[in-house]
């Protein structure tokens, strides 16, 4: 199993155990939990989010969850390419896309076992300040794109909003 958490992210009190306790009937390649995001204390979140029960449509146009709120199953994500190592920004959004469109298992825990936290000047409260941002980000569109038009059901429903997600990101 792999986890990926940040310096500054928190896990709940056994979210290992609670992650795992999924696993009894079933191996699924990943397992969502509920995360919240704060800024200065996990007591005062900025937000809750619950997990999805469905990668697609949601990858294609975005990260699901911050990766704390992930366990992948360690050979799934091998086999789906592991992250991007050419860019620094968006290589979660592309991994969580590649994995949606590999058609996974997903199991969730909906609770919030992760805490993400945000930092006003952080990269991923970057805007139009860093344009390095928006090239990397318009490459993992045209990516996401192309593995879409690979993948017949999922292109036929959303190919459209797809394409106009990579245009927007071109143009920035």
């Amino acid at each position: 199993w792999l986890l990926f958490l940040d310096a500054d992210d928190v896990l709940a009190e056994r979210a290992l155990e609670r992650f795992l306790s999924v696993t009894h009937n079933t191996v699924p390649d990943v397992i969502l939990a509920g995360y919240s995001r704060f800024t200065s204390s996990i007591n005062a979140p900025q937000s809750v989010q619950l997990p999805v029960s469905s990668l697609i449509p949601k990858a294609l146009f975005s990260a699901v969850a911050p990766q704390c709120a992930w366990l992948h199953r360690r050979d799934s994500f091998l086999a789906n390419g592991g992250f991007p190592t050419d860019i620094r920004y968006g290589e979660d959004w592309e991994f969580g896309a590649q994995l949606a469109l590999s058609g996974p298992e997903v199991a969730t825990v909906p609770e919030v076992l992760a805490y993400y936290r945000r930092h006003p000047g952080g990269q991923s409260q970057i805007t139009d300040t860093n344009p390095q941002k928006y090239r990397e980000f318009a490459t993992v569109a045209a990516r996401i794109c192309a593995r879409v038009a690979e993948t017949p059901e999922v292109c036929q429903r959303y190919a459209e909003g797809v394409v106009r997600m990579a245009f927007v990101h071109a143009d920035n």
